[in-house]
């Protein structure tokens, strides 16, 4: 009965550990960050370059 009960324990303590995961530090989501950040702005500069940027509007007349 004891060794069964030191089993169900061990495998218990080694589930924990298992389902236990390690939090990203600062640096790791830093850097994620910085490469989506830099991913859009490429995004961005491409969607630009290839339009042209945006049209003049012509100016408004505004009546008197």
């Amino acid at each position: 009965m004891r060794r069964a009960l030191n089993i169900v324990t061990l495998v218990a303590a080694v589930a924990t550990l298992v389902a236990c995961s390690r939090e990203p530090d600062f640096d790791e989501r830093y850097q994620n960050v910085s490469r989506t950040i830099v991913e859009k702005a490429k995004s961005i500069d491409h969607a630009i370059a290839v339009t042209g940027g945006p049209e003049e509007q012509p100016e408004k007349v505004v009546p008197d």
